[in-house]
């Protein structure tokens, strides 16, 4: 029996080197199929078929918005970065979404001052003294003042800026035409004599101290 035992024991053994002859055999596998992945990946290495280019000799036509002009110069500056078609196609897509975004800013701008301009316009036209029935005999006598006081740059600073409309600046000059004597506009004289309505002298002669003195 003890013979046996001793038989069984050494079976057993046999079996578990067979099991480590497996396990190695196994382990060799994986090694192997190490080996093989690791070749593979040598394989798509250097067998990669990436072609670093730059710039082509000549640009094809480039994608552009309809109505939109194209100079050389941007050729000649992608040229000069050495973009590749697709890199230069990708950068003037990106000049022209943010020269829109500039254009429509600013269009927006000149709508909006075109509004406030235009408010001032009404503003005036609904005022009961400077506009109305008086808006025609305020206006004149506004520019009379503006004419005889004023100069070009002044003429041009409230054309530009849309101020000569606006209802302050109108009333400014309206209220100067009424304490001025219309001799002043005939001659050009700038004496006291004749040129101001009583007890308004000392209002122009602040204004205009020189024109009043």
């Amino acid at each position: 029996m003890a013979e046996e035992q001793n038989t069984d024991t050494e079976q057993h053994d046999n079996t578990d080197a067979s099991g480590d002859e497996t396990l190695l055999t196994g382990g060799e596998s994986a090694e192997t199929e190490g080996v093989t992945s690791t070749n593979e990946g040598e394989t798509l290495l250097t067998g990669k078929d990436e072609t670093v280019t730059g710039a082509p000799d000549a640009y094809t036509d480039f994608e552009l918005p309809e109505g939109y002009d194209l100079s050389d110069e941007f050729a000649e500056h992608a040229k000069a970065q050495n973009w590749t078609q697709e890199q230069a196609q990708r950068e003037l897509d990106r000049d022209i979404a943010s020269n829109s975004a500039v254009e429509a800013h600013e269009a927006k701008q000149a709508d909006e001052l075109k509004a406030i301009k235009q408010g001032w316009i009404d503003e005036t036209m609904a005022d009961k003294e400077l506009g109305g029935d008086n808006h025609k005999e305020v206006m004149a006598g506004a520019k009379q003042v503006l004419d005889h006081f004023g100069s070009k740059e002044l003429n041009a600073i409230l054309k530009q800026s849309g101020l000569g409309n606006h209802p302050a600046m109108i009333r400014l000059f309206h209220n100067m035409r009424s304490v001025i004597s219309e001799d002043t506009f005939i001659d050009g004289s700038t004496s006291p004599t004749g040129q101001f309505k009583s007890g308004q002298e000392g209002v122009i002669q602040r204004m205009y101290p020189k024109q009043a003195s």
